[in-house]
Protein backbone atom coordinates (compact mmCIF):
# COMPACT_ATOMS: atom_id res chain seq x y z
CA UNK A 1 0.00 0.00 0.00
CA UNK A 2 2.72 2.67 0.92
CA UNK A 3 3.98 1.67 -2.03
CA UNK A 4 1.27 2.80 -3.88
CA UNK A 5 0.93 6.22 -2.01
CA UNK A 6 4.44 6.95 -3.62
CA UNK A 7 3.79 5.88 -7.29
CA UNK A 8 0.85 8.05 -6.96
CA UNK A 9 2.04 11.61 -8.89
CA UNK A 10 -0.43 13.83 -6.62
CA UNK A 11 0.36 12.28 -3.46
CA UNK A 12 4.46 12.49 -3.90
CA UNK A 13 3.42 16.28 -5.01
CA UNK A 14 1.15 16.71 -1.51
CA UNK A 15 4.14 15.43 0.90
CA UNK A 16 6.43 17.14 -1.53
CA UNK A 17 4.59 20.34 -0.52
CA UNK A 18 4.17 19.67 3.40
CA UNK A 19 7.62 18.86 3.84
CA UNK A 20 8.72 22.31 2.51
CA UNK A 21 5.98 24.25 4.45
CA UNK A 22 8.02 22.32 7.45
CA UNK A 23 11.36 23.66 6.70
CA UNK A 24 11.15 27.14 6.40
CA UNK A 25 8.68 26.86 9.58
CA UNK A 26 11.90 25.50 11.14
CA UNK A 27 14.34 28.01 9.90
CA UNK A 28 12.03 31.05 10.41
CA UNK A 29 11.83 30.49 13.84
CA UNK A 30 15.55 29.97 13.82
CA UNK A 31 16.14 33.15 12.90
CA UNK A 32 13.82 34.76 14.71
CA UNK A 33 15.63 33.46 17.91
CA UNK A 34 18.56 34.89 16.80
CA UNK A 35 17.69 38.25 16.40
CA UNK A 36 15.67 37.74 19.77
CA UNK A 37 19.05 36.80 21.62
CA UNK A 38 21.27 39.41 19.90
CA UNK A 39 18.82 41.98 20.86
CA UNK A 40 18.81 40.12 24.03
CA UNK A 41 22.33 40.82 24.40
CA UNK A 42 22.48 44.61 23.41
CA UNK A 43 20.16 45.48 26.22
CA UNK A 44 21.86 43.41 28.64
CA UNK A 45 25.69 43.99 27.64
CA UNK A 46 28.28 45.73 26.08
CA UNK A 47 29.74 44.87 22.55
CA UNK A 48 32.89 46.15 21.30
CA UNK A 49 33.06 46.98 17.64
CA UNK A 50 35.99 48.46 15.63
CA UNK A 51 36.05 51.08 12.19
CA UNK A 52 37.81 51.98 9.94
CA UNK A 53 37.80 55.38 8.98
CA UNK A 54 40.09 56.41 5.98
CA UNK A 55 41.34 59.96 4.65
CA UNK A 56 40.91 61.54 7.75
CA UNK A 57 43.35 65.28 7.46
CA UNK A 58 46.33 65.86 9.06
CA UNK A 59 46.44 69.35 11.04
CA UNK A 60 49.32 70.69 12.85
CA UNK A 61 49.14 70.67 17.02
CA UNK A 62 50.78 73.24 19.04
CA UNK A 63 54.07 74.83 17.43
CA UNK A 64 56.48 77.82 18.05
CA UNK A 65 55.93 80.49 16.05
CA UNK A 66 57.17 81.56 12.69
CA UNK A 67 58.01 77.54 12.59
CA UNK A 68 57.12 76.13 9.24
CA UNK A 69 56.88 71.64 8.70
CA UNK A 70 57.11 70.40 5.69
CA UNK A 71 56.66 66.93 4.65
CA UNK A 72 53.53 66.36 6.47
CA UNK A 73 50.50 63.80 4.77
CA UNK A 74 47.33 65.19 3.81
CA UNK A 75 45.42 62.85 5.09
CA UNK A 76 45.89 59.17 7.51
CA UNK A 77 43.52 56.07 8.08
CA UNK A 78 42.07 56.23 11.84
CA UNK A 79 41.09 52.43 13.35
CA UNK A 80 38.90 53.09 16.29
CA UNK A 81 38.24 50.25 18.83
CA UNK A 82 35.24 50.52 21.67
CA UNK A 83 31.41 49.79 22.99
CA UNK A 84 28.63 50.04 19.93
CA UNK A 85 27.14 52.66 21.16
CA UNK A 86 30.47 54.73 21.74
CA UNK A 87 31.60 54.45 18.95
CA UNK A 88 28.35 55.41 17.06
CA UNK A 89 28.29 59.08 18.53
CA UNK A 90 32.07 58.63 18.07
CA UNK A 91 31.17 58.37 14.14
CA UNK A 92 28.60 60.91 14.23
CA UNK A 93 31.08 64.08 14.70
CA UNK A 94 34.34 64.47 12.90
CA UNK A 95 37.17 63.03 14.13
CA UNK A 96 40.24 65.16 13.91
CA UNK A 97 44.01 63.82 13.63
CA UNK A 98 47.20 66.46 14.80
CA UNK A 99 50.82 66.90 15.14
CA UNK A 100 52.04 65.79 18.97
CA UNK A 101 53.25 69.04 20.64
CA UNK A 102 55.92 70.44 18.78
CA UNK A 103 56.77 73.45 20.99
CA UNK A 104 60.00 71.79 22.24
CA UNK A 105 61.60 69.74 19.19
CA UNK A 106 64.24 71.40 17.70
CA UNK A 107 64.83 72.25 13.85
CA UNK A 108 65.52 69.74 11.10
CA UNK A 109 64.98 66.64 10.32
CA UNK A 110 62.45 64.97 13.00
CA UNK A 111 60.42 62.13 13.27
CA UNK A 112 56.89 63.16 15.11
CA UNK A 113 53.74 61.57 15.91
CA UNK A 114 50.38 61.90 15.37
CA UNK A 115 47.39 61.29 17.45
CA UNK A 116 43.68 61.16 17.70
CA UNK A 117 41.74 64.56 19.96
CA UNK A 118 38.44 64.73 21.69
CA UNK A 119 38.05 60.56 21.67
CA UNK A 120 36.45 59.03 24.78
CA UNK A 121 38.57 57.01 27.34
CA UNK A 122 37.15 54.12 26.67
CA UNK A 123 38.08 54.51 22.79
CA UNK A 124 41.04 53.40 21.45
CA UNK A 125 42.46 54.31 18.48
CA UNK A 126 45.30 53.39 15.94
CA UNK A 127 46.91 56.14 13.00
CA UNK A 128 48.44 54.64 9.83
CA UNK A 129 50.91 55.71 9.52
CA UNK A 130 51.49 56.41 12.97
CA UNK A 131 54.91 58.50 13.00
CA UNK A 132 56.36 60.47 10.14
CA UNK A 133 59.86 62.34 9.39
CA UNK A 134 59.00 66.44 8.65
CA UNK A 135 61.57 69.02 8.17
CA UNK A 136 61.11 71.85 10.85
CA UNK A 137 62.24 75.43 9.48
CA UNK A 138 61.88 78.91 9.56
CA UNK A 139 58.67 80.50 8.06
CA UNK A 140 58.97 82.92 5.40
CA UNK A 141 55.71 84.54 3.84
CA UNK A 142 56.06 86.84 0.92
CA UNK A 143 53.59 88.57 -1.45
CA UNK A 144 53.96 87.65 -5.08
CA UNK A 145 52.67 88.99 -8.23
CA UNK A 146 51.22 86.39 -10.78
CA UNK A 147 52.19 86.22 -14.55
CA UNK A 148 50.72 84.10 -17.27
CA UNK A 149 52.46 82.50 -20.54
CA UNK A 150 49.77 81.55 -23.59
CA UNK A 151 49.84 78.34 -25.08
CA UNK A 152 50.64 78.80 -28.66
CA UNK A 153 48.05 76.64 -30.00
CA UNK A 154 45.09 78.35 -27.45
CA UNK A 155 45.09 81.63 -30.31
CA UNK A 156 43.74 80.82 -34.02
CA UNK A 157 46.13 81.67 -36.80
CA UNK A 158 45.27 85.12 -37.37
CA UNK A 159 43.92 86.43 -34.33
CA UNK A 160 45.62 87.85 -31.26
CA UNK A 161 45.49 87.95 -28.09
CA UNK A 162 44.08 92.12 -26.52
CA UNK A 163 44.13 91.74 -22.99
CA UNK A 164 44.85 89.12 -20.50
CA UNK A 165 43.23 90.25 -17.06
CA UNK A 166 43.85 87.27 -13.59
CA UNK A 167 41.92 87.08 -10.69
CA UNK A 168 43.85 87.34 -8.35
CA UNK A 169 46.51 89.22 -9.30
CA UNK A 170 48.63 88.21 -6.80
CA UNK A 171 49.30 85.48 -4.44
CA UNK A 172 50.98 84.72 -0.39
CA UNK A 173 52.92 82.11 -0.28
CA UNK A 174 54.59 80.40 2.82
CA UNK A 175 57.37 77.98 3.20
CA UNK A 176 60.78 77.51 4.85
CA UNK A 177 63.31 80.36 4.01
CA UNK A 178 65.50 78.62 1.84
CA UNK A 179 62.66 77.15 -0.13
CA UNK A 180 60.93 80.51 -0.30
CA UNK A 181 64.25 82.05 -1.60
CA UNK A 182 64.43 79.84 -4.59
CA UNK A 183 61.26 81.20 -6.21
CA UNK A 184 62.23 82.64 -9.67
CA UNK A 185 58.07 82.56 -10.87
CA UNK A 186 54.72 82.00 -10.02
CA UNK A 187 52.67 81.86 -13.02
CA UNK A 188 49.84 80.22 -14.85
CA UNK A 189 49.38 78.40 -18.36
CA UNK A 190 46.67 79.88 -20.26
CA UNK A 191 45.42 76.70 -22.72
CA UNK A 192 42.45 75.67 -24.82
CA UNK A 193 41.23 72.25 -26.09
CA UNK A 194 40.77 74.07 -29.42
CA UNK A 195 42.12 77.24 -30.94
CA UNK A 196 40.00 80.14 -30.22
CA UNK A 197 39.31 82.97 -32.70
CA UNK A 198 36.79 84.85 -29.83
CA UNK A 199 37.41 85.83 -26.35
CA UNK A 200 37.27 82.95 -23.62
CA UNK A 201 37.69 82.42 -19.84
CA UNK A 202 39.09 79.53 -17.31
CA UNK A 203 40.64 78.41 -14.33
CA UNK A 204 44.03 77.56 -14.33
CA UNK A 205 46.96 75.90 -11.95
CA UNK A 206 49.23 77.82 -10.25
CA UNK A 207 52.81 76.91 -11.02
CA UNK A 208 55.42 78.55 -8.40
CA UNK A 209 59.21 76.98 -9.74
CA UNK A 210 62.65 77.56 -9.22
CA UNK A 211 65.49 78.95 -12.16
CA UNK A 212 65.33 75.64 -13.32
CA UNK A 213 61.89 75.15 -13.56
CA UNK A 214 61.37 72.93 -10.60
CA UNK A 215 58.06 72.86 -8.95
CA UNK A 216 58.67 74.33 -5.17
CA UNK A 217 57.32 73.11 -1.84
CA UNK A 218 55.76 75.97 -0.93
CA UNK A 219 51.97 76.99 0.02
CA UNK A 220 49.69 79.42 -1.42
CA UNK A 221 46.55 81.01 0.04
CA UNK A 222 45.32 79.58 -3.52
CA UNK A 223 45.50 77.06 -5.84
CA UNK A 224 43.61 78.07 -8.99
CA UNK A 225 43.21 81.68 -10.88
CA UNK A 226 40.59 82.71 -12.93
CA UNK A 227 41.38 84.00 -16.39
CA UNK A 228 39.82 86.05 -18.98
CA UNK A 229 41.57 86.22 -22.50
CA UNK A 230 40.80 89.23 -25.34
CA UNK A 231 41.06 87.95 -28.40
CA UNK A 232 40.87 90.25 -31.62
CA UNK A 233 41.20 90.29 -35.50
CA UNK A 234 44.87 92.02 -36.05
CA UNK A 235 44.59 95.60 -36.52
CA UNK A 236 46.94 98.10 -38.37
CA UNK A 237 46.70 101.81 -39.47
CA UNK A 238 45.92 102.96 -42.79
CA UNK A 239 45.06 106.43 -44.53
CA UNK A 240 41.83 107.17 -46.61
CA UNK A 241 41.49 108.67 -50.37
CA UNK A 242 38.73 110.84 -51.60
CA UNK A 243 35.89 109.74 -53.88
CA UNK A 244 34.26 112.71 -55.28
CA UNK A 245 30.88 112.18 -56.66
CA UNK A 246 27.84 115.08 -58.14
CA UNK A 247 30.85 117.35 -59.19
CA UNK A 248 29.93 120.31 -61.80
CA UNK A 249 33.21 120.45 -63.89
CA UNK A 250 32.05 122.55 -66.55
CA UNK A 251 31.38 125.24 -63.60
CA UNK A 252 33.45 124.76 -61.37
CA UNK A 253 37.01 123.51 -59.80
CA UNK A 254 37.20 121.40 -56.21
CA UNK A 255 39.74 120.75 -53.83
CA UNK A 256 39.50 118.29 -50.81
CA UNK A 257 40.99 118.14 -47.18
CA UNK A 258 40.44 115.44 -44.98
CA UNK A 259 39.99 117.11 -41.44
CA UNK A 260 39.32 114.18 -39.25
CA UNK A 261 40.05 111.55 -38.71
CA UNK A 262 43.63 112.19 -40.56
CA UNK A 263 44.00 107.90 -40.16
CA UNK A 264 42.05 105.05 -39.64
CA UNK A 265 42.87 101.75 -37.08
CA UNK A 266 40.80 98.76 -38.73
CA UNK A 267 40.74 95.37 -37.98
CA UNK A 268 39.83 92.49 -39.93
CA UNK A 269 40.79 89.07 -42.32
CA UNK A 270 41.36 91.42 -45.46
CA UNK A 271 45.39 91.74 -45.66
CA UNK A 272 47.02 94.26 -47.66
CA UNK A 273 44.85 97.41 -47.00
CA UNK A 274 46.67 100.50 -47.53
CA UNK A 275 43.84 103.07 -47.69
CA UNK A 276 40.11 102.98 -47.31
CA UNK A 277 38.07 105.14 -49.69
CA UNK A 278 35.62 107.91 -48.89
CA UNK A 279 32.60 109.27 -50.89
CA UNK A 280 32.30 113.02 -51.22
CA UNK A 281 29.21 114.12 -51.96
CA UNK A 282 28.76 117.77 -53.64
CA UNK A 283 25.64 117.15 -55.41
CA UNK A 284 24.15 120.63 -55.98
CA UNK A 285 26.95 122.37 -53.59
CA UNK A 286 28.36 125.90 -55.24
CA UNK A 287 30.15 127.31 -52.43
CA UNK A 288 32.81 125.82 -50.41
CA UNK A 289 32.05 124.36 -47.34
CA UNK A 290 32.33 121.03 -45.13
CA UNK A 291 30.58 118.02 -45.49
CA UNK A 292 30.71 113.99 -43.89
CA UNK A 293 32.33 111.46 -45.85
CA UNK A 294 30.77 107.83 -46.34
CA UNK A 295 33.34 105.53 -45.56
CA UNK A 296 33.58 102.48 -48.00
CA UNK A 297 35.14 99.85 -45.70
CA UNK A 298 35.97 96.19 -47.21
CA UNK A 299 34.00 93.28 -46.40
CA UNK A 300 35.37 91.47 -43.20
CA UNK A 301 37.23 94.72 -42.18
CA UNK A 302 36.23 96.60 -39.17
CA UNK A 303 37.12 100.68 -38.28
CA UNK A 304 38.24 100.59 -34.37
CA UNK A 305 38.33 104.08 -34.19
CA UNK A 306 35.18 104.64 -35.46
CA UNK A 307 33.16 107.85 -36.24
CA UNK A 308 32.14 111.06 -38.86
CA UNK A 309 34.95 111.51 -41.52
CA UNK A 310 35.11 115.79 -42.06
CA UNK A 311 36.00 116.89 -45.43
CA UNK A 312 36.80 120.44 -46.09
CA UNK A 313 35.50 121.10 -49.81
CA UNK A 314 36.99 124.37 -51.77
CA UNK A 315 34.73 125.36 -54.64
CA UNK A 316 35.75 127.84 -57.03
CA UNK A 317 33.36 128.77 -59.94
CA UNK A 318 35.24 129.02 -63.54
CA UNK A 319 35.42 132.74 -65.21
CA UNK A 320 33.55 133.11 -68.04
CA UNK A 321 36.58 134.19 -70.05
CA UNK A 322 37.97 130.84 -69.10
CA UNK A 323 35.01 129.79 -70.37
CA UNK A 324 34.99 131.32 -73.93
CA UNK A 325 39.15 130.04 -74.23
CA UNK A 326 38.19 126.52 -73.20
CA UNK A 327 35.16 126.25 -75.83
CA UNK A 328 37.83 127.73 -78.52
CA UNK A 329 40.61 125.42 -77.62
CA UNK A 330 38.02 122.94 -77.77
CA UNK A 331 36.64 124.06 -81.36
CA UNK A 332 40.76 124.35 -82.39
CA UNK A 333 41.05 120.81 -81.06
CA UNK A 334 37.75 119.76 -82.77
CA UNK A 335 38.98 121.57 -86.07
CA UNK A 336 42.42 119.73 -85.92
CA UNK A 337 41.17 116.84 -85.27
CA UNK A 338 38.33 116.81 -88.31
CA UNK A 339 41.93 117.80 -90.74
CA UNK A 340 43.77 115.06 -89.37
CA UNK A 341 40.95 112.64 -89.99
CA UNK A 342 40.48 113.68 -93.23
CA UNK A 343 44.26 114.14 -94.65
CA UNK A 344 45.17 114.15 -98.54
CA UNK A 345 41.61 113.51 -99.68
CA UNK A 346 40.64 117.44 -98.31
CA UNK A 347 43.88 118.99 -99.51
CA UNK A 348 43.31 117.58 -103.11
CA UNK A 349 39.77 118.55 -103.02
CA UNK A 350 40.57 122.26 -102.27
CA UNK A 351 43.10 122.30 -105.52
CA UNK A 352 40.22 121.07 -107.61
CA UNK A 353 37.88 123.89 -106.90
CA UNK A 354 41.05 126.25 -107.46
CA UNK A 355 41.27 124.80 -110.90
CA UNK A 356 37.88 124.88 -111.81
CA UNK A 357 37.45 128.53 -111.05
CA UNK A 358 39.94 129.57 -112.87
CA UNK A 359 38.78 127.57 -116.12
CA UNK A 360 35.45 129.69 -115.66
CA UNK A 361 37.23 132.80 -115.32
CA UNK A 362 39.02 132.69 -118.55
CA UNK A 363 35.98 131.51 -120.30
CA UNK A 364 34.51 134.33 -119.10
CA UNK A 365 37.67 136.48 -120.52
CA UNK A 366 37.14 135.08 -123.84
CA UNK A 367 33.24 135.78 -124.29
CA UNK A 368 33.50 139.38 -123.67
CA UNK A 369 35.69 140.08 -126.54
CA UNK A 370 33.11 138.56 -129.12
CA UNK A 371 30.47 140.40 -127.75
CA UNK A 372 32.26 143.52 -128.21
CA UNK A 373 32.85 142.88 -132.01
CA UNK A 374 28.81 141.69 -132.51
CA UNK A 375 27.71 144.89 -131.35
CA UNK A 376 30.30 147.02 -133.82
CA UNK A 377 28.86 145.20 -136.86
CA UNK A 378 25.31 146.10 -135.76
CA UNK A 379 26.14 149.46 -135.83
Amino acid sequence: MNRRLFENKWAVRLISLLFAIFLYIFVASENNAFVFQSAANQQFASINVTETIDNVPVTVGEIPENTFISGLPESVQVRITGPRNVINQVLEKEITVQTEDLTDIPSGTQQIQFIVSDLPDTVDYQVTPSRRYVKISQLEEITAEIEYEIDPNAIQDGFNVDSVSLNPQEVQLTGDVETIQQIDRVYITIANPQPSNSSFSGSYVLQIVNANGEVLDVNSNVSEIESQVEVVQPQSEVGMHIIPFGEDQAMYTYEYTITTPQSLVIQGSQPNVDTIGVVADVSGLTESTTITGELQVPEGMTVINGGDVQIEVSITPIAPSENEEQSSEETNETSEENEENNGPESESGTENEDEENATESNESAVVEPQDVEGESENN
